[in-house]
């Protein structure tokens, strides 16, 4: 994810500041990063982009934010 290391220590730095454990402000990030990616592609597919927005909508967030995480279980808690 990170190109140059100090960006990677910085965050982590961040997070701490912010009460986060490392590991958490990751998934956290992560979190984000998917919804954007959701959000993102659903739109495009709105406005008229090549795909199908059912096919789009039957894959469940869970599932696109594993593929950001490489991860098996991730819980998202509102």
């Amino acid at each position: 994810m990170d190109q140059e290391l100090w960006r990677r220590a910085r965050r982590h730095e961040d997070f701490r500041e912010r009460g986060l454990d490392v590991g958490q402000g990751e998934r956290l990030l992560a979190i984000f990063a998917a919804l954007a990616m959701y959000a993102t592609v659903a739109d495009a597919l709105a406005a008229g982009s090549p795909g199908s927005l059912e096919t789009l909508h039957a894959t469940p967030l869970h599932a696109v934010a594993q593929a950001v995480v490489s991860k098996k279980l991730l819980s998202f808690r509102a």
